[in-house]
């Protein structure tokens, strides 16, 4: 299964923020009741207001 999924290239790939790494993306559709491309919009303002960092996760929780 560990082969199947590359994250470490994927991540190096995509310039995805921590938390889009830290959470697959499921579990982000899940948790945001909104269409990934709302939440895109929603998680490009809060990443720029604040450093990368898994916190921006509890952030986004807790705002939803």
């Amino acid at each position: 299964m560990k082969t199947s999924r590359p994250e470490p290239p994927v991540r190096s790939s995509l310039p995805l923020p921590p938390i889009m790494m830290s959470l697959p993306a499921p579990a982000l559709i899940v948790s945001f009741p909104v269409p990934p491309r709302i939440m895109s919009a929603k998680l490009l303002p809060v990443m720029l207001s604040l450093p990368s960092k898994p916190n921006i996760c509890t952030d986004c929780a807790a705002l939803v």
